[in-house]
């Protein structure tokens, strides 16, 4: 049976650049980690199994669906003839056992489950969290399980190319103004990382006043500036960095672009392509209201914002200055 111990004994064997590239890929934010315990719990906290899940191909989430479904509520271990049982039953044409046997050991690599007694066993949390996120997607292990593409996304009518490129100008102004408004407000007063992971409730709202969104919008600006390396932490703070500076002195386009190519580095190798193929598709009313719910017309204090930091690069080289000494 697997435990948080178990899986702490399990990373206590991996040498540095696999730890950090386990930590990289799960997105860890924990302010305090000071053991592989400390790790093993932070990687089975719901936010670090979702990063972990949301790269997997098809295939593996069956196969993960299917291991939950033969454990039932016990978690205990199972073997692949058990999980090859449940996938046949789904209707899977590829349950064949070099396929299920790569499935399996994705897994594995991935530290959602571990071999034990010569079958495989989930963490605890992973399967409670798989099903929550497929509950919410509509989906199963069954459908998991199907062979063949998913259904062909209907195409979205002509629109004026004028329009299209004047609202996604539009929202590429918004997005690089509330960056460069989160970065100037760390730099006004950095914000606290709490030791769950995210940030600290009291600096979430100043934020959000601040750059004029809803709070639940803040960890995403956090997240983009994070991948485009503006902000680090140092201790339990988070504070800009030197690149910061750089990028506040480009054009409005140029810092879109950095923004925009963090991102894309962001998007797993395998859904780049869908991406490029269903451009024209819409990706269903689901995936339009989660992207409008944080996007807002220029406010006065953004507009504002991206004038000033363009006109007074000097007031960026002061605070920079002011930090370092503070550093010191």
């Amino acid at each position: 049976m697997t435990s948080t111990l178990s899986l702490a004994e399990r990373l206590s064997g991996l040498d540095d650049t696999a730890l950090h590239d386990l930590v990289r890929a799960r997105g860890l934010a924990r302010a305090r980690i000071e053991d592989f315990f400390d790790l093993a719990d932070a990687l089975l906290e719901p936010p670090s199994v979702q990063h972990a899940l949301a790269p997997l191909p098809r295939p593996v989430l069956a196969a993960l669906a299917a291991v939950a479904q033969a454990a039932g509520d016990t978690a205990e271990p199972v073997d692949a003839e058990r999980v090859s049982s449940v996938l046949h039953d789904w209707g899977s044409v590829d349950a064949s056992p070099t396929a299920l046997r790569d499935a399996l050991h994705a897994l594995v690599t991935s530290f959602l489950a571990e071999p034990v007694d010569g079958g495989i066993a989930l963490y605890p949390g992973v399967a409670a969290r798989f099903g929550s996120w497929a509950e919410s997607a509509g989906t199963t292990g069954a459908k998991l399980a199907a062979s063949g593409k998913p259904a062909a996304l209907a195409t979205v009518p002509d629109v004026d190319p004028r329009f299209v490129n004047r609202l996604a100008a539009e929202r590429a102004f918004v997005a690089a103004g509330t960056v460069a408004e989160f970065v100037y407000e760390l730099e006004r007063e950095p914000a606290r990382e709490l030791q769950k992971g995210g940030l600290a409730l009291p600096d979430t709202r100043r934020i959000a006043s601040a750059l004029g969104i809803e709070p639940a919008s803040v960890p995403i600006v956090h997240w983009l500036a994070r991948q485009c390396g503006l902000v680090v932490r140092e201790g339990s703070l988070w504070l800009p960095t030197d690149t910061a500076d750089e990028w506040t002195d480009l054009s409005t386009p140029e810092r879109w672009a950095r923004l925009a190519t963090a991102w894309l580095g962001s998007v797993p190798a395998d859904i780049r392509p869908l991406m490029v193929e269903r451009a024209h598709a819409s990706w269903g009313r689901r995936c339009v209201a989660t992207h409008a719910g944080g996007i807002r017309r220029p406010t006065h204090r953004s507009v504002v914002w991206s004038m000033r930091s363009r006109r007074t690069p000097n007031s960026w080289a002061s605070r920079r200055a002011r930090r370092r000494a503070r550093r010191a």
